[in-house]
């Protein structure tokens, strides 16, 4: 287990990472680099949490989801999947898999 010290300086080491790759992109001359105004995101975690900001995406949708039986499509916003997420989060530490690895698979319902 990692202090906090060390986790701290990972992180710090992280976001310079981050910083230097987004700066490289930033000032690419390759013609295919077609993105050049990036954001620095050290990992999956962090963008989902800055894409869920009001600086970023937070209202915007980013996924449209389809319940069964109705035929729409409901929309979730950037913000309501960094809501879903950390619930899922909560859940699995209360389940007492705080430290664990574990695998999450969706399995497409096939028609009965």
């Amino acid at each position: 287990m990692l202090s906090i010290d060390d986790y701290q300086k990972r992180k710090a080491a992280d976001m310079q990472a981050a910083l230097d790759l987004a700066a490289i992109i930033q000032n690419s001359k390759d013609p295919t680099v077609k993105y050049k105004d990036s954001r620095p995101i050290m990992d999956l975690k962090h963008m989902l949490e800055t894409s869920a900001s009001d600086e970023w995406y937070g209202d915007h949708v980013a996924f449209y989801q389809k319940i069964k039986p109705s035929p729409d499509y409901q929309s979730i916003t950037y913000k309501q999947t960094l809501e879903d997420v950390n619930a899922l989060g909560t859940a699995l530490s209360d389940a007492g898999l705080k430290d664990k690895k574990i695998v999450i698979i969706q399995r497409k319902n096939e028609p009965r």
